[in-house]
């Protein structure tokens, strides 16, 4: 067919045309080439920018998870794998507990299991959790026995702190592992004895019943630090034992609480009174053996200076434990006298009134006549080192009429028969040392014992006129102007006759005392006797004199 092919004529303005429409294309294909070349260079420039960039980002991403910040353990972190690296190098692990929950709840069994098992065992229970969620208890029985379920909840329970609760996980793992598991494997988990109280604390619950024979089995072992053990976790295992008619338990129960208490005093003096602090509640929920139990030990413990407790208290501290004990009803124990004894030899004599009149209801609380007269005993020995004190310090006289007014108010000591042990202490103690300095003592204080104790009347019937001008001369602070009208008066059991000397010195006293409204009305309020009125009106002058006789009338 090439034969019958015509051959094209083209005419002078179609090459023309033709010319011009090749030159057109060749310009454009420049201009092209120049716009990819462009966009190629840019394209490059981007390229290492973003190479620059990128390895700025690798080393601020490798500084990050260098640093034990809690931003690397977001939930939105791909892998766990990812997490424990960087967990590895955090002074707080646990601050991405969270973030690795949420990726292992994304994983399966297998890649659960493929894990390396964290070195921290809350991070290590997390995973048990998880495993044991999507696998069943199978899924734990290829771990290694170092690794096993109870171990890593007694690891785990032992190192949680307060603020870290793993009650959640253990009880998701307890309740997969089942009660019959449990109690084929608790006997040889190779737990510790920190570990097996830091389990019953947790998850008593729902361990077996035969789980406190491990614990009981424990309290004497020679590894358990008695610091680790509560006072609830010894009520807790106390009630337990009492349900389960264990009788013996009270007692090294009673053996590991004294071995805390004495741990205490060398380490924690605040520890220490905050157990104390706990004591009467715990004894008023606790089985009665252990009350029993405890008494024992303390009575063992008196002899030895270093194992006495509550010597080793502060006085501010001993204070509050008194303050706190005489408030709860629940404090009548015979524990609490033994436990106050050798404290109350450093701090009696710095006691106040309120204070000793609350040890004194704590000894006596069960009525004993041994009681009773430790009690005499310990006004005694405190009555008697106030008194040397008050021969320097003349104004502490006044706590003497602060204790005879605390107990003759006390309800407590006060009996309709007998002699009460309220009147003991007053009349054989307070009073009778008041009598042995009564020359040294204020005139209100001279006069409240004269009211109060008729034998001192007539011991000093022959010294009380030259102890009253003592006060008048202004000596021993004095004559108030209700003290001079008492006795003038005969109110104040001291001889006074009308118009001798000292009844004489006195009405002159009363009158220097009127110097103003308010005196003269109180000498008019205290309605003096019409001769001792006359004698008073007779020595005043002037507007004194008109001022009574206004008032008078």
């Amino acid at each position: 067919h090439s034969c019958h092919l015509k051959q094209p004529r083209f005419c002078g303005h179609v090459i023309v045309g033709l010319t011009t429409a090749v030159t057109a294309a060749m310009q454009m294909s420049r201009h092209g080439i120049a716009r990819s070349a462009q966009r190629r260079s840019i394209t490059a420039r981007t390229r290492r920018r973003t190479k620059k960039t990128k390895g700025r980002n690798d080393k601020s991403t490798i500084c990050k998870v260098t640093e034990p910040s809690p931003v690397d353990a977001n939930p939105g972190n791909p892998s766990p794998r990812n997490i424990l690296e960087t967990v590895a190098v955090m002074e707080s692990p646990l601050e991405c507990l969270d973030a690795f929950r949420s990726c292992l709840s994304q994983m399966s069994v297998k890649k659960c299991l493929d894990l390396e098992q964290p070195e921290n065992p809350i991070l290590r229970l997390a995973l048990l959790e998880q495993m044991g969620i999507k696998g069943g208890y199978k899924a734990w029985l290829s771990l290694p026995k170092r690794h096993g379920v109870l171990k890593t909840l007694g690891e785990a329970a032992e190192a949680s702190l307060p603020n870290e609760d793993i009650t959640a996980m253990g009880m998701s793992v307890l309740s997969i592992l089942g009660q019959e598991r449990i109690e084929m494997q608790h006997s040889g988990a190779e737990l510790s004895a920190n570990q097996v109280f830091a389990l019953y604390r947790y998850f008593a619950e729902v361990l077996p019943t035969s789980f406190l024979h491990l614990v009981l089995d424990q309290l004497n072992h020679p590894s358990l630090d008695p610091l680790q053990v509560q006072e609830d976790d010894i009520l807790s295992i106390a009630l337990a034992a009492e349900a389960q008619g264990l009788a013996d338990a009270c007692e090294r129960l009673a053996q590991l609480l004294m071995k805390r208490w004495l741990k205490l005093s060398k380490r924690s003096k605040r520890g220490l009174l905050e157990s104390m602090l706990l004591l009467p509640q715990l004894l008023q929920l606790a089985p009665g053996q252990l009350e029993e139990a405890l008494l024992e030990q303390c009575q063992a413990n008196q002899s030895d200076q270093s194992n006495q407790l509550l010597r080793a208290l502060p006085f501010r501290c001993f204070t509050w434990l008194l303050d706190s004990w005489g408030t709860q009803r629940c404090a009548a124990s015979r524990l609490f006298p033994v436990l106050l004894r050798p404290a109350l030899e450093w701090h009696l004599t710095d006691l106040d009134v309120r204070r000793l009149v609350s040890v004194s209801k704590m000894f006596d609380a069960f009525d004993i006549p041994e009681a009773a007269a430790e009690v005499v005993l310990l006004w005694r020995s405190w009555a008697e080192n106030l008194s040397a004190e008050c021969q320097v310090k003349s104004w502490r006289w006044s706590i003497f009429q602060e204790a005879l007014r605390e107990v003759s108010g006390s309800r407590h000591w006060t009996r309709q028969t007998g002699t009460s042990l309220g009147d003991m202490i007053i009349e054989g103690v307070l009073l009778v040392e008041l009598l042995r300095h009564a020359k040294s003592l204020p005139l209100d204080l001279l006069l409240e014992l004269l009211r109060r104790m008729p034998a001192a009347r007539e011991q000093l019937a022959a010294d009380l006129p030259g102890m009253v001008w003592h006060f008048l001369d202004g000596r021993g602070g004095g004559l108030s102007l209700l003290a001079a009208m008492k006795i003038a008066q005969g109110e104040a059991f001291i001889k006074c006759e009308p118009n001798s000397e000292l009844w004489n010195a006195l009405v002159k006293h009363i009158v220097l005392q009127l110097n103003g409204h308010s005196t003269f009305k109180f000498f008019c309020r205290c309605r003096p006797a019409p001769l001792l009125r006359e004698a008073v009106q007779k020595k005043l002058k002037g507007w004194q004199a008109l001022e009574l006789k206004v008032m008078l009338s």
